[in-house]
């Protein structure tokens, strides 16, 4: 056929709507992406890593830029993105597959991440010479700086672009494949830009909110060390409470969050006694009836004393029930049953527990092994019988884990020179083992 003017006009035309049909779809396939990146974000928690994140959001860049590989390295703590060398650790994750083995990815990270500390990088036909030993697969890849506001998480690195599938339809209308179609280019590189600044706007977040946990920890740090300035004896207490109760929340098979926030309630179940006078914080003797109706009070107090601060809010029905008990002869409400919350459940356990087995000035501490027997005995009577069975199959690490707190000669046998050992060493009975109470509290002095 021979070539005419409208045959050649017909062929550019072809070209024109092949380029324009490729520069659509690739149009729509990072509008999908960056909606899939966008509603992935806002699905993940706040607290996330980066690793959990990436596992959510590269997969789907990968395809969308055709990466044989999409690698997360982190970075090393308090690196900027000014550091001459870069510090960083292993993958965090990995979308895709790479041939590649484990002790040649630092050589190759090192490599590839140097002249990449603050904008994107790309290299394409890269040759063996420029590459560690190990790793001549790779023929293109870019480099995406993770950072922001001068703190540098880490990189994104987007290793080998592919061609276009065979069965493309765009491949199917080209007699040939374009040049170039095997190497990335300021697309690829600008989606990888995307997905790493909002990868560093996570970990920027999660940054600001591990430190406002921080400060807020410190916070209820102080407040223990007030309870504790008052009374030597209840001096770790609540830390032994605190992790008694996350261990049981472990047993009970609940959440990391909720076992957190366990510990958190433990710390500060008894900041009510801030506000109980320290003459009957620190009686040597027994406590009369109107003695034990003001340590009755701390439960309300810690709730009053804390139901302002928001983010402490989830503590809240721990320190207000940690005293209820399963029969409705608990105070502050005399609540009963799955009328308690779960987390006033087991702190009541928690706390009678190390209350059982510590020293008071009026007498020494009961062994575990009497303690386990009193918990055993009032299970669905005054404490939740599932955190007790909870309780007993745990029960040798919680009584190492309180051992290990107290001291051994504190929390042995619970006879002999207790008294001095707690005054030397920690002690916590809180006054209100409920099944004992009297007996727990007119016993004579040792």
């Amino acid at each position: 056929m021979l070539s005419t003017p409208a045959t050649h006009e017909l062929a550019d035309l072809r070209l024109g709507t092949e380029a324009y049909a490729e520069q659509v779809s690739r149009d729509f396939e990072e509008l999908t992406w960056l909606r899939c990146l966008s509603e992935q974000l806002e699905s993940c928690d706040a607290t996330s890593p980066l690793d959990h994140v990436g596992q959510h959001v590269l997969p789907e860049l990968r395809t969308t830029i055709r990466a044989e590989a999409i690698v997360l390295v982190g970075s090393r703590p308090g690196e900027t993105p000014t550091d001459r060398k870069p510090q960083f650790d292993f993958p965090v994750f990995t979308a895709g597959s790479l041939l590649i083995r484990e002790q040649n990815w630092p050589p190759l990270i090192e490599t590839l991440t140097t002249n990449a500390r603050c904008y994107p990088l790309i290299r394409n036909r890269i040759s063996g010479s420029g590459l560690p030993a190990g790793c001549t697969a790779i023929h293109s890849c870019i480099v995406v700086p993770v950072a922001r506001q001068d703190v540098h998480y880490g990189w994104l690195i987007a290793l080998n672009r592919g061609r276009r599938d065979a069965n493309s339809f765009l491949l199917d209308l080209r007699s040939a494949p374009l040049p170039g179609d095997d190497e990335f280019g300021t697309e690829e590189a600008g989606l990888l830009h995307a997905a790493a600044r909002a990868l560093a706007g996570h970990a920027r977040n999660a940054q600001l909110l591990r430190e406002k946990e921080l400060l807020l920890i410190g916070v209820v740090r102080a407040l223990i060390n007030a309870i504790d300035a008052k009374d030597a004896y209840t001096w770790g207490h609540s830390d032994r409470v605190a992790s008694i109760a996350r261990r049981l929340g472990e047993e009970l098979q609940l959440g990391s969050l909720e076992c957190e926030r366990l510990y958190t309630s433990g710390l500060l179940h008894d900041v009510g006694k801030i506000g109980i006078p320290d003459r009957i914080l620190q009686k040597s003797g027994p406590l009369t009836d109107e003695e034990f109706n003001e340590i009755k009070k701390h439960p309300q107090i810690g709730y009053d004393i804390l139901q302002h601060l928001q983010q402490l809010g989830y503590v809240l029905p721990g320190v207000l029930y940690h005293h209820e008990s399963i029969d409705g002869r608990g105070y502050p409400h005399g609540l009963q049953g799955d009328d308690i919350p779960l987390f006033g459940r087991i702190l009541a356990v928690a706390d009678t527990y190390d209350a059982m087995t510590s020293c008071r000035p009026y007498r020494t501490a009961m062994s575990p092994d009497v303690a386990r027997s009193r918990l055993r005995e009032g299970a669905g009577r005054q404490w939740d019988a599932r955190v007790v069975g909870a309780f007993l199959d745990c029960s040798e690490e919680i009584q190492r884990l309180c051992g290990e707190s107290r001291g051994q000669a504190l929390h042995g046998t619970g006879t002999g020179n207790g008294r001095a050992a707690a005054a030397n060493e920690t002690d916590a009975c809180d006054h209100t083992v409920h099944c004992d109470v009297t007996a727990l509290h007119q016993q004579p002095m040792p």
